[in-house]
């Protein structure tokens, strides 16, 4: 029996294959792949890409000149990249127990109930009645409906990332929740997040263009993630990217519309940044934090700790250099530390890690939503509100503060 190590060995070696334009090695490597699916509709496309490429060997034999050859060349790589696609992901699903294959056997399930077990248009789409309630709407939801609106939010993120292919009924739904005004722009840029997830997990033409649609929305948050999107896909497909050329000329259009070099360039950045987070983190708990509890009692009696709730009088704040000069070492690390997190270093990644184990976590919309002060789950901060207390100079505080992530922002509720 296959493996999951085996499966990905053998599709990445077709990719790199194809990259190479190694046609003839990359179609047996395939053949040996899809030998473990059993699948007999594989062989029968595989049969024919193999025509196409003992057609395309003859004509050039016999120099028989062909001004569509590059294209149908383009045309057969893409084309067996798309079947390796399809082989790898059906032993996936057969093989590795991921939870991503559970919930997608999940919601094909629902859709069965729905006695449209196929899905072709948006009608067929199990949460249409509850679409179509919310598109009746002409603002927010009420408290009432806010558990049904989030809960049809996700159903469409769960159905836009486990959909492989996007057929009309997926298109359809992309188009509705880019341009109707009853969606939310952090909806919205769930909705991309969800799509940036699906085709980094299946590769599809749709699925790039409909993000390259979400990058030219006028609402900068919107935008701006389809942005980062964008970057990944191209960043994993960069190889395949090529055989596509309508959407080579709609990255073209995008350039030549937003100029987005300075902002591609912040986001690569931030992305090389990342490889760090893991070190920065290990630093933080093997060396910097040990060295600060050493000192602990003397801090504490520098900084007159216990004398601080008292003190009403403002300017107070300690001369940290004094603080630390009998200990340059650990200064020094504060100081790194500090300057990591101004270039823009998730330095506290490892710290609120501990913090995300409560419920809210457990959606994984929850892990991927942007953090915006209407969103229900702050509900029960507001309602703590005091003459000592006011939510509103937290929740604005935590909007303000660039160098927290959305999900570390939610760590605090």
């Amino acid at each position: 029996m296959i493996n999951v190590n085996q499966i990905n060995s053998k599709y990445n070696r077709i990719c790199s294959l194809i990259a190479s334009r190694r046609i003839k090695d990359a179609l047996d490597i395939l053949n040996k792949l899809l030998t473990e699916t059993s699948f007999s509709d594989f062989f029968v496309q595989s049969g024919h890409l193999e025509n196409t490429y003992e057609q395309m060997l003859n004509y050039t034999l016999e120099g028989i000149e062909d001004p569509e050859r590059d294209k149908v060349y383009n045309r057969l790589m893409a084309a067996i990249l798309e079947l390796a696609d399809k082989a790898k992901d059906f032993l996936l699903e057969k093989y590795s127990g991921w939870h991503t294959y559970i919930l997608k056997q999940e919601m094909q399930k629902q859709q069965q109930l729905t006695e449209k077990g196929v899905i072709k248009t948006l009608d067929d789409l199990a949460f249409k009645v509850e679409l179509d309630e919310l598109l009746r709407e002409d603002k927010i939801s009420p408290k009432s409906t806010d558990i049904r609106r989030k809960k049809l939010v996700t159903d469409i993120f769960k159905h836009l990332w486990l959909s492989n292919e996007y057929g009309e009924a997926e298109n359809s739904l992309v188009n509705v929740v880019l341009t109707c005004k009853e969606f939310e722009w952090h909806e919205r840029a769930l909705v991309i997040n969800a799509m940036m997830l699906s085709v980094l997990r299946f590769w599809d033409q749709e699925k790039v263009l409909r993000l390259i649609d979400f990058a030219g929305k006028e609402e900068q948050e919107v935008s701006a993630r389809a942005l980062v999107a964008i970057v990944f896909i191209l960043y994993k497909y960069d190889s395949r990217i090529f055989l596509y050329p309508e959407i080579s000329g709609r990255l073209k259009l995008l350039k030549d519309d937003l100029k987005p070099d300075r902002h591609l360039e912040k986001i690569a950045l931030q992305l090389i940044r990342t490889r760090d987070t893991l070190e920065i983190g290990k630093k933080l708990h093997e060396d910097l934090i040990p060295e600060m509890a050493k000192i602990k009692p003397e801090l504490e009696d520098k900084l007159k700790l216990g004398d601080l709730m008292d003190d009403s009088e403002e300017g107070g704040n300690p001369d940290w250099e004094s603080v630390f000069k009998e200990s340059d070492d650990l200064y020094r690390k504060v100081e790194e530390f500090m300057k990591l997190q101004m270039e823009g270093a998730d330095v506290y990644m490892t710290t609120f890690a501990r913090l995300k184990q409560f419920g809210f976590f457990n959606e994984l919309t929850n892990w991927l939503i942007p953090f915006y002060k209407e969103n229900p789950d702050l509900r029960e901060i507001y309602e703590t509100s005091s003459d000592k207390f006011d939510p509103e100079v937290i929740i604005d505080g935590l909007i303000k503060t660039p160098f927290l992530c959305n999900s570390d922002k939610y760590s605090f509720i």
